[in-house]
């Protein structure tokens, strides 16, 4: 299997191979008022490329604050720049010069922060995967079509419900179907928590050191069958499937079967999904988002 991480297209730090990751099979076409945080990030490894990559994040809290993957925005050099759009069901259009009710804003590595806990081992300690972005020009969100979402609260007693085994959750994403075709309209897919245990004989998380149950989610189809994240789906959101939305988990890795999925057949997409917990880094996303200097750059250039 490959990373489930959102990106498509390309070899980035970390791998755009290992960077895609999206939701298939039994998930559904939905609109973006449905999930009106989610944005799509794309770009190339630096400005000279041609070769397109692309992403998943959320918009948190504010206009300003995205959450992503750190996979997705790990960049060895500093000369990038990456095009975020946000309100838009099909983000795709936005190349082709139809109008659509979109909006779009870009970033470059002075406004990406890394968790640092990333960079070490090699990139390969499971539940450090995530990265905040700050943009230089804020989203409208007084409309239906781009609205934040709040960040998850271990002290809430409704966090504490969603996130135990069996609870339902929600994945969304614009990456590879089971046809191994980038999806042309945003797609969601139910799925449930499960306990860490579902990943014991993973072949892929055999090779990764885990910091911990407390900073990981594992999901699975929430019926038993085959649903899960893509290419092109990393960095998206994992939240609660209830009245009040919140934001859950950061879409790392999938893995092709699990215990109790097996037919996973797709290179790129999983049935076991494996997300950055949002709660363990909570604090660190809002000191971000108040202005102080957390993070780095990238692995390669704190």
């Amino acid at each position: 299997m490959w990373f489930a991480f959102g990106c498509a297209a390309q070899t980035l730090p970390g791998s755009a191979e290992s960077r895609e990751q999206k939701v298939t099979e039994n998930d559904v076409v939905t609109n973006i008022e449905d999930h009106p945080w989610i944005v799509h990030l794309t770009g190339t490894k630096d400005r000279t490329e041609k070769t397109r990559w692309r992403c998943g994040g959320v918009l948190a809290e504010d206009g300003e604050t995205i959450v992503t993957a750190a996979h997705c925005v790990d960049f060895e050099k500093r000369n990038i720049e990456v095009e975020v759009f946000a309100g838009t069901t099909v983000p795709t259009l936005s190349r082709e010069g139809k109008s659509v009710p979109l909006q779009k804003r870009t970033f470059g590595s002075e406004d990406i922060r890394i968790n640092p806990e990333y960079c070490h081992d090699g990139h390969r300690i499971l539940g450090t995967d995530i990265a905040v972005v700050t943009l230089p020009t804020a989203f409208d969100i007084s409309g239906a079509r781009v609205r934040p979402i709040p960040l998850a609260d271990e002290s809430l007693v409704h966090h504490l419900e969603a996130s135990t085994v069996g609870s339902p959750v929600v994945v969304a994403g614009w990456g590879y179907d089971e046809r191994k075709q980038l999806a042309v309209r945003l797609r969601s897919g139910a799925l449930k928590i499960v306990p860490a245990s579902a990943a014991e004989g993973s072949s892929i998380l055999s090779q990764y050191s885990i910091v911990g149950d407390s900073s990981i989610l594992f999901t699975e189809d929430r019926d038993g069958g085959n649903t899960g994240f893509c290419d092109g789906d990393s960095g998206g959101p994992l939240i609660n499937d209830g009245p009040s939305p919140f934001l859950m988990g950061i879409a790392n890795l999938a893995n092709g079967k699990s215990k109790t999925s097996e037919k996973w057949k797709v290179q790129g997409c999983g049935a076991l999904g494996v997300f950055t917990r949002i709660h363990s880094y909570r604090d660190w996303i809002n000191r971000i988002r108040t202005g102080e200097q957390l993070g780095v750059h990238s692995c390669s250039s704190p």
